[in-house]
């Protein structure tokens, strides 16, 4: 355990407001060791420590009941998480009930009633102090009342529940912290601050009446307070994504990288990366502050006073409530944080939601994304990007260099100063730049798709400064080639056709690099040069040829006609090329091109296409089709593949380009394949305007941002921006961590190498992450829109958005998110972790352990190879852990779920709903939970748990070593195969042991039990309850327990004890041990074939042997005892009893009590072992026809056993010897006389 330590300053580099602040909300006592241990027991665990116990009762009743559902568990583990991940003690659960005590620093408690002197209270935790235990050790101890209704909310709420703020409030004191409005923290904190959402550890706010609205996190003040006290942790250190949702349920996620919220209130702790706050909806406002909490009362900080200041600047402000003003602007709220919050519009006023988003003091968040309606978005002093999408946005950058991206709408940058004081320039581009003169602190800021910009003194038009124009694009359909043209170039290897004329196209001839051509060379090995042919057959870098060059597939092309045999044979390779006046362009076709020397084997076709774009300016296409060779054999290949690999690109003047596969065997070899930069399967597209490639960056940072037609942006090099707004755009990021908006529009988007970000937007987008080194992976977003998205390489994060989207994780540990619609999610290679979201979705592992969580909506989730973990959620869910041996887990949640658990040893958990659930192979463990479920176990030793409440559930072991436990409803539990063990629980139960050595036990009710097939030796309990068991074939034992039971042995030697009750027990065939049992039951025992054993035990019983040579023992009570057929020995005992020993030699001994001696017609030669007259026994003889009466009795059936000498009755062949008794105490005035006897 740990030790608490002397106390602990706050730091001085604090402002001192913040000293102040935090000092007095802390103990200023903290855990000394690294790693924490808690334990969150029931009211009945405190028995295990006397001072656990103390301190227990103060507050609560001993020994009552808990909650520790997997729910309220939950939320205690994700308590402990969240603070771990915010400080750096680490945290770690004792599950060990027996050494919690020892073990233990913080010991949780759940119980259901408070102490009489506690009425009403829902929770406490106190931090050690001066309470020791052994040898000096600490530890903090809390208890819940977990009866109440808010108490016991689902965990899986998106608003912040009550119950989860009460723990996180507990464990707070726990840690060391205080109230806000007690003692000296009550002046320091002041009001404004004392609010749940600025600390946890407030009262303000905390209605237990909401299941939402809540803090699910500790909140910004204390997070200072514990990183002063505990160090701070190294979190979220990636690209991370923080997603605002408008629902109160269904939204809640505090996953590292991913966090979301509906309702609720929560801190962000960041320490590294790239990261965004987004809102995940479209129906409302949203407003996305990036400043972190200043922890300082006294001043605005000078961070955010640049975006404080710009804002009053604009109209948006005055729409804001008082209440959003006064937290926006006022250094008292500054202090706890800048809250980023779902907006709604009421009559013009904007008013914040209960939930949203405050940023710790010293996390760092860099771009904001809103949604489509009219939202505000306030930067930090770092350089920020802000996405404003649809509606009239605000965006304000603040401090640092920022990049404002409108979207639709009619948008307003806001700026500090006065206009005087910046300078704005219209980009080519269609972007702005606005910059803050001599260097001010707004720095110089880059707008796109923003019309307005707001001053302190005048607010201006930027749709009235009119931007160079941008050349569109030729639109492109389809993959098909133009025609070839006649003119054709003859065969040769490596030849040219110089001086082609171009003029018919390019009128003006075409100016590159100052230089203006009218010709221009069509070159055997893929390519065309301007100023003379190019011989040249290796290929090199484009950007270091000597002369113009468009090269759609460089590489060492022959087209020589060859000899075989002796017989020319003549090239399939043809090169042309065809002046297209319709177009106003040039086409050069290399059709089914071989390879250096003479090889046609192998044969690529693909085509250029110069288009005149006017003003020196030039379109160029590339088509691909059939692409099968790569390397020539003079350039080090073999076959056509291998050696110095074929390039693409072109080099015009001072701007140069290469396809991102140029010099890639593999790459090349599938341009055929790869939509390039358009879209379109096997097709690139370029525009060089005014000397530069237009949608195509350069080797530093670029931004692009489209208009409303068909936009085609390539990042290539550096960390870039591509924004495509409207039209169907196709953005490529190629190599650096680039950022991508694809806007309205069905829009293809790569990211390319790089960890980068991609939002889909409106339409229905194809988007691929592109590859990732393993230190990272992309994040996207595919926004409004049916959209396919594709991981690629590396550890990716991936958002469906709100229609029915595809999501494939492929190569990485990827994180994928349904969201809204019919969703399909497949993870692909690596530990993924996939959530459906809302609505019905399809969620695929694949390889890995992986975890899938289906969410709301009635989903199929297969996790594939490996060991995955499955949630159902809500919704009539279909759950299959997939093939290979993995450990799966699966939970169904609510809903009626089928669950299979597949080839491994799989737990699989029904919870709520009528579920169904299979194991499949291996050795499983299935749990139905609530409601009526059904449960098979299939191959391998499985155990089967109908689970929780009254539901009537069916349990089928199948193939194995089962063990079957019912629970509480009236369940049918059948073992099949295997040595099984089936215990039904409360409730009438029907139990079938199957084949093997099984074991059952009934429980609780009226239960009625089978051995089941085959021979084996089974064990049958019935437990309480009337209930019914039978055996089976092999030697069995059951034991009717409590209640009227029925036991029938079945074949085999069965033992067979009827237990306490009214019993019935059938030996049948085999020789049977049946026993009445304890009690005094009024039992009927009856043996059937075979020599049995019978018992009566206590009671008055009625036993029958039937066939076989049977011992027949009455035991205590008035018992019946018929020996039937075959030599039996009956044993009255303790009682009145009646012996009938029926057809075979019999011995009758009638014990203790007024027995009475039965015979019939063939009784055989019987033996009464203890007849006495003064017992006031009799001899039963109505059944004997021979014999009429005493007389006739005496004088014609009575002689002397010549053996032992004693009386003997006799009926021809038929006798009845009586032991100690003679002929002469027959008689008047003898021992035995007529009174003895009944006729």
């Amino acid at each position: 355990m740990a030790q608490t330590k002397a106390e602990v300053a706050i730091s001085s580099a604090l402002p001192a407001s913040g000293q102040t602040m935090l000092a007095d909300i802390t103990n200023n006592r903290v855990w000394a060791d690294g790693t924490l241990q808690y334990y969150l027991g029931t009211g009945s665990d405190i028995d295990l420590d006397s001072e656990f116990r103390a301190n227990y009762n103060e507050y609560f009743v001993n020994g009552t009941m808990a909650d520790t559902t997997y729910a309220y568990t939950a939320l205690t583990v994700r308590a402990f998480q969240m603070i771990d991940s915010v400080i750096a003690t680490d945290f770690s659960r004792v599950t060990d009930r027996a050494t919690a005590a020892a073990t233990a620093d913080i010991v949780l408690v759940s119980s259901d009633t408070p102490a009489p002197a506690y009425a009403g209270l829902e929770g406490f935790c106190m931090f050690p102090q001066s309470a020791t235990r052994a040898a000096g050790d600490y530890w903090s101890f809390g208890t819940f009342a977990s009866n109440l209704d808010y108490m016991r909310t689902p965990a899986e709420l998106g608003g912040g529940e009550y119950a989860n703020w009460t723990l996180i409030h507990e464990i707070g004191h726990g840690l060391g912290l205080y109230h806000p409005f007690q003692g000296a923290a009550a002046t320091s904190v002041g009001p404004a601050l004392d609010n749940e959402r600025y600390t946890v550890m407030s009262y303000t706010g905390a209605t237990n009446a909401d299941a939402y609205g809540h803090a699910v996190t500790m909140m910004a003040l204390d997070v200072a307070a514990l990183q002063q006290q505990y160090g701070a942790e190294t979190y979220a250190a990636g690209n991370s994504t923080y997603t605002l949702f408008d629902a109160r349920g269904g939204a809640l996620s505090l996953a590292e990288g991913a966090m979301s919220i509906g309702r609720a209130y929560a801190a962000i702790w960041d320490s590294g990366g790239t990261d965004t706050i987004r809102y995940g909806n479209s129906a409302n406002s949203v407003m996305i502050n990036l400043n972190d909490a200043t922890l300082d009362r006294s001043q605005i900080a000078a961070d955010a006073a640049p975006s404080i200041a710009a804002l009053q600047n604009t109209s948006m402000f005055t729409h804001l409530s008082a209440d959003l003003q006064t937290e926006i602007i006022d250094p008292d709220y500054n202090a706890g944080g800048f809250f980023s919050r779902v907006l709604t519009n009421s009559g013009g006023t904007y008013s914040g939601i209960d939930g949203g988003f405050a940023i710790a003091n010293g996390a760092q968040i860099e771009n904001a994304v809103g949604g489509a309606q009219a939202d505000l978005l306030i930067g930090n002093e770092r350089s920020n990007t802000l996405t404003g999408n649809g509606g009239n946005d605000v965006l304000i950058g603040g401090a640092g260099n920022d990049i404002l991206q409108g979207g639709l709408g009619t948008d307003t940058a806001a700026f500090s100063g006065l206009r005087a004081q910046y300078t704005i320039t219209a980009n080519a581009n269609d972007s702005f730049t606005i910059s803050h003169n001599g260097g001010g602190i707004d720095g110089t800021d880059t707008l796109w798709d923003v019309e307005q910009a707001q001053f302190d003194d005048q607010l201006v038009q930027l749709t009235e400064i009119t931007p160079t124009p941008v050349l569109d694009f030729t639109p492109i359909t389809n993959n098909g080639f133009l025609s070839y043209g006649a003119n054709v170039l003859y065969h040769n290897d490596d030849g040219s056709k110089s001086d082609i004329d171009i003029t018919s196209i390019f009128e003006d001839g075409l100016t590159i690099g100052g230089v203006t051509y009218t010709t221009f060379a069509v070159n055997t090995n893929g390519n065309v040069t301007f100023g003379g042919g190019l011989g040249t057959y290796t290929p090199g870098e484009i950007g270091n040829s000597s002369l113009a060059i468009v090269a759609p597939y460089w590489a060492d092309v022959d087209t020589r006609d060859y000899l075989v045999d002796g017989t020319t044979v003549t090239n399939p390779g043809d090169v042309f090329w065809d002046f297209n006046e319709g177009r106003d362009s040039i086409v050069i076709t290399w059709h089914d091109v071989g390879y250096f020397r003479t090889h046609t084997d192998l044969q690529n076709s693909f085509q250029l296409e110069l288009i005149d774009r006017g003003a020196g300016n030039v379109e160029i296409i590339f088509r691909y089709g059939d692409v099968e060779w790569t390397t020539g054999d003079a350039s080090g290949g073999t076959g056509g593949l291998g050696g110095t690999v074929a390039r693409a690109g072109f080099s015009l003047g001072n701007t140069y380009f290469e396809l991102p596969t140029s010099g890639n065997q593999a790459a090349m070899l599938a341009l055929e394949d790869s939509a390039g930069n358009t879209g379109v399967t096997g097709v690139w597209q370029f525009i060089v305007a005014g000397g530069q490639v237009q949608g195509v960056g350069t080797d530093g940072d670029d931004t692009f941002v489209g208009t409303a037609a068909n936009d085609n942006y390539l990042g290539d090099l550096g960390n870039d921006t591509l924004i495509g707004n409207g039209g169907y755009d196709t953005l490529l990021g190629g190599l650096g961590n680039d950022s991508i908006d694809g806007g309205p529009g069905n829009d293809s988007l790569d990211g390319g190498d790089g960890q980068d970000t991609i939002i889909g937007g409106l339409g229905a987008d194809t988007i691929s992450g592109g590859d990732t080194d393993a230190d990272g992976g992309d994040l996207v977003y595919g926004g409004g829109g049916a959209d396919r998205i594709y991981g690629g390489a590396g550890d990716d994060t991936l958002h469906g958005g709100t229609h029915n989207d595809a999501i494939f994780g492929e190569i990485g540990n990827d994180r994928l998110y349904g969201e809204l619609g019919n969703d399909t999610l497949d993870g692909g290679l690596g530990n993924d972790t996939l959530f459906g979201g809302d609505d019905n979705d399809l969620l695929r592992g694949n390889a890995g352990n992986d975890r899938l969580d289906g969410e709301a909506g009635a989903d199929s989730l297969d996790g594939g190879f490996g060991d995955d973990t499955l949630l159902g959620g809500t919704g009539a869910d279909r759950l299959y852990g997939g093939g290979g041996t993995g450990a799966d887990s699966l939970d169904g949640g609510l809903g009626n779920d089928t669950l299979l658990g597949g080839g491994g040893n799989d737990l699989l958990r029904g919870s709520g709903g009528n579920d169904r659930l299979d194991g499949g192979d291996g050795n499983d463990t299935l749990d139905g939970g609530f409601n009526d479920d059904t449960l098979l176990g299939g191959g391998g030793d499985d155990q089967l748990y109908g689970g929780d409440g009254t539901g009537a559930d069916s349990l089928d072991g199948g193939n194995g070593n089962d063990s079957l436990l019912g629970g509480g409803g009236n369940d049918l539990l059948r073992g099949s195969g295997g040595n099984d063990r089936l215990e039904g629980g409360d409730g009438n139960d029907n139990l079938d042991g199957g084949y093997g050595n099984d074991r059952l036990f009934g429980g609780e009710g009226n239960d009625s039990l089978s051995g089941g097939a085959g021979t084996g030796a089974d064990s049958l309990d019935g437990g309480n309850g009337n209930d019914r068991l039978l055996g089976g074939a092999g030697n069995d034992a059951l034991a009717g327990g409590g209640g009227l039971d029925t036991l029938d042995g079945g074949n085999g030697n069965d033992v067979l004890d009827g237990g306490y009750g009214d019993d019935v027990l059938y030996g049948r065939a085999g020789n049977d041990t049946l026993r009445g049992g304890d009690g005094t039951g009024a039992d009927r025992l009856e043996g059937g074939d075979g020599n049995d054993r019978i018992f009566g035990d206590n009671g008055n019983d009625s036993l029958v042997g039937n066939f076989g040579r049977d011992l027949l023992d009455g035991g205590n009570g008035d018992d019946s005892l018929d020996g039937g057929f075959g030599s039996d020995t009956l044993r009255g005992g303790t009682g009145n009893d009646t012996l009938l020993g029926g057809a075979g030699d019999d011995t009758l001994n009638g014990g203790f009590g007024a027995d009475r001696f039965v015979f019939t017609n063939g009784f055989g030669h019987d033996v009464i072992q203890d007849f006495s007259a003064d017992d006031a026994e009799r001899i039963v003889l109505t059944g004997v026809t021979a014999i009429t009466s005493f007389t006739d009795l005496v004088n014609n059936h009575l002689s002397t056993d010549a053996g032992t000498g004693f009386a003997m009755i006799v009926d021809g062949d038929n006798s009845i010897l009586l032991n100690n008794i003679h002929v002469s105490d027959f008689g008047a005035g003898q021992a035995y006389s007529a009174n003895d006897f009944l006729f």
